[in-house]
Order: structure tokens, then C-alpha cells, then sequence
């Protein structure tokens, strides 16, 4: 009598979960930026804006089964990637129709082995009551849904060219395309992921070739501080060196990160992403990444960057008083052209407070 009755039981729940439950339909929900990650990428913004194409989409699975799905998809996803750029601040507005002057991002979905989700957790419930090994193989794929999908972008300058390119990879294996939420998580932190080095490519392209029509003249208007200069320097912030030994590994990363994202608001300087010097100094030490704290191997690695700049700072303690200490050095006399000290006390938290008065002060001192 039970085996009867459970049977049934998966025959109903099954049927309900695979025939009335709604399958996706291409759509992703807003992205949210998380706080924790987004302070350990300094984002430079620029006053330009950026027109996100719509991307076409490649459906290479054998069973073309993203196809009802593709036009509601690109369009989604050409929302989105501007809502989130903009919500970051790379840019001032992002839009969806043509413009002639400001950025354009281009780029090609494509879809490997997609099967789309059909019950979620009532057809796993109904999963469960087979024998356990059959339930899940049978269940998981068809209730979760299952896909590969990245997208190949490039950003174009206002002149046309290419400035930066890239693969996001936001969807791969079971439940990675079971929904709206599951599709939206993937796709911001493939984006966030990007937003430093696309804010430094913009921020090196503007420095040498000038920012499109209208920013520049929106930036004429704007208050500098005396003898600021016309084109940002190019900066390469090494980690700090906790000297004095009072922060854990994982709060110097994050107050390193900080000062990075710091030095880059004063708009003084286009600041090196960090994970480009980080795999430039893996390429050099070949063992593996290793600190680079001492003046000759920062100016090593600041040129091979490309950089004009390197900013090396250091936390001292004395008498019970910490000091966050700050030297930019210019590589081409490969010279200290200017140094800051700011007073602190030695808890994580007051060192965090010291480092936007370091960072003013290196852009008020750069010349």
C-alpha cells in the first residue's frame, strides 16, 4: 500500500513541478553591490557616459533550448551591466540607445549546455522520495536547471578604439541559471570583479588623450587645489607594511585596499590595479607572490607597470603612539618627491581614519 501511495505522491508532485511551475525567462534581478567586497576595489571615475550595447547571443548547446529565452536575456543583461556600472561610479550615466560622443560597451553572450530549471525545490522534494541515488540524479539537474554562460566584452573609447577587454564567466553548473537571483549573483560579481581595471583603463586613456566632449568642459568648472595638474599621474600604491606589527594579515589587505581606493578619489592620480601588481611581482619572483616593501624592488616593479609613481607606506610604532608614514617616489630621478606623517593610534579602526588624511595630503604634496 505505501510503495502505491508514494508513487503517486512523485507522479503528482512531479507533474505539478515540471508542467506548472514557471520555467526562467531571460530575466535577471537588480544587482546589489556588496559593501564588504566593493571596498577592496578602488573604483576612478570618470564624468563620461557609457552606452551599453545590447549583446548578441550565441546558443551553442545541441538542443538550442536557450533560444526562447536569448532576446529577453540580452536585454536584461544590457540593463543590468549599466545599472551596476553606474551604481559604481565608473561613469556618469549609462544608457541604452547609440551616442556619438562617450564609451561604448560591446560584447557576446555565449550559452554551453544550458538546461533550464523546472520546479526547484518542489521537484527535488519529489526527488527525495525515490531511493536517494536516483531521486538526486534524476531531480537536480531538472529542478536547479544547469548552464554555461559567459560574456566576451570590449570597451570602446570615444574614439573608437579599444580600450579594454574581457570574459565574464557568471553562470556555470547546476542552479547557476535556476532564476532571476541565481543569474543576477552571478552576473555582479563577474562585473565587480572587473570595475578597477576598467576604471584604470578609462582613467589612463582620459590622462593621455583628454575626456570626451562636455566632461571636459564639466571639469574646467570644477574647484582644484592650486597647482593641481591637467592629466592625472599614473600611481602604483604598494601594500602596506605594518612595521609595528598590530594588524592581522586579512586588516592590513583591506586597509591597503582602502588607501589604494583613497589615493585614486583625490583624482590626483590613476592608480595600478592592485591585482596587476600583484601578478607583474608573481612573473618576476616566478616562486610565488612574495611582499615588496623595500624601495629598490617598488621601483622595479613601478616601471614595469608602466607606473610614474609608487606610493610606499608604512606603520610605525613609538612610545606607544603609531604613525602612518607615506613616501611617493618618482621613477624617473627614482627620488622621494614627497612624504607625509599622520598621528594614530595603533587600533585597527584609527588607522583606518588616518589613511584618507595620508592620502589628501600625497595628492596636496604630488608635483
Amino acid at each position: 500500500m505505501m510503495p502505491r501511495v508514494a508513487f503517486c505522491l512523485i507522479a503528482i508532485l512531479g507533474w505539478w513541478a515540471v508542467g506548472c511551475a514557471p520555467a526562467w525567462r531571460g530575466d535577471i534581478a537588480a544587482l546589489q553591490i556588496d559593501p564588504k567586497v566593493a571596498d577592496t576595489h578602488s573604483v576612478q571615475r570618470s564624468g563620461a557616459i557609457l552606452y551599453v550595447e545590447r549583446p548578441a547571443v550565441i546558443d551553442n548547446d545541441a538542443d538550442r533550448d536557450f533560444g526562447p529565452v536569448a532576446a529577453r536575456f540580452a536585454e536584461e543583461m544590457q540593463i543590468r551591466i549599466g545599472e551596476y556600472l553606474c551604481a559604481r561610479g565608473l561613469f556618469a550615466r549609462c544608457i541604452t540607445e547609440p551616442l556619438l560622443e562617450g564609451y561604448r560597451l560591446a560584447g557576446t553572450v555565449v550559452v554551453d549546455n544550458f538546461r533550464p530549471a523546472r520546479g526547484g525545490l518542489a521537484l527535488l522534494l519529489g526527488g527525495a522520495l525515490l531511493p536517494p541515488l536516483l531521486g538526486l540524479i534524476w531531480a537536480l539537474p531538472v529542478g536547479l536547471g544547469k548552464c554555461q554562460i559567459y560574456l566576451d566584452a570590449a570597451l570602446h573609447s570615444p574614439a573608437g578604439g579599444v580600450v579594454w577587454q574581457g570574459r565574464l564567466s557568471f553562470g556555470s553548473g547546476d542552479g547557476a541559471c535556476s532564476g532571476p537571483e541565481s543569474v543576477g549573483v552571478g552576473l555582479g560579481r563577474s562585473l565587480e570583479a572587473v570595475v578597477e581595471n576598467i576604471g584604470f583603463v578609462v582613467a589612463r586613456y582620459e590622462s593621455e588623450h583628454g575626456a570626451p566632449s562636455g566632461v571636459a568642459s564639466a571639469r574646467a568648472q570644477e574647484k582644484t587645489a592650486p597647482g593641481a595638474e591637467a592629466h592625472r599621474q599614473v600611481l602604483a600604491v604598494f601594500d602596506v607594511e605594518d612595521v609595528a606589527r598590530r594588524l592581522k594579515t586579512d586588516e592590513r589587505v583591506q586597509l591597503s585596499a582602502f588607501l589604494a581606493a583613497a589615493v585614486a578619489q583625490t583624482g590626483k592620480f590613476s592608480v595600478i590595479p592592485r591585482e596587476q601588481l600583484r601578478s607583474r611581482l608573481q612573473e618576476e619572483k616566478q616562486a610565488g607572490y612574495r611582499e615588496c616593501f623595500d624601495s629598490a624592488c617598488q621601483i622595479e616593479l613601478g616601471k614595469a607597470v608602466a607606473a610614474q609613481k609608487t606610493l610606499a607606506t608604512q606603520i610605525l610604532e613609538v612610545g606607544g603612539e603609531c604613525v602612518v608614514a607615506a613616501s611617493l617616489y618618482d621613477l624617473l630621478s627614482e627620488t622621494a618627491s614627497a612624504a607625509v606623517t599622520v598621528k594614530s593610534g595603533c587600533e585597527a579602526k584609527a588607522l583606518l581614519d588616518a589613511v584618507p588624511q595620508v592620502a589628501e595630503r600625497i595628492a596636496a604634496q604630488a608635483k
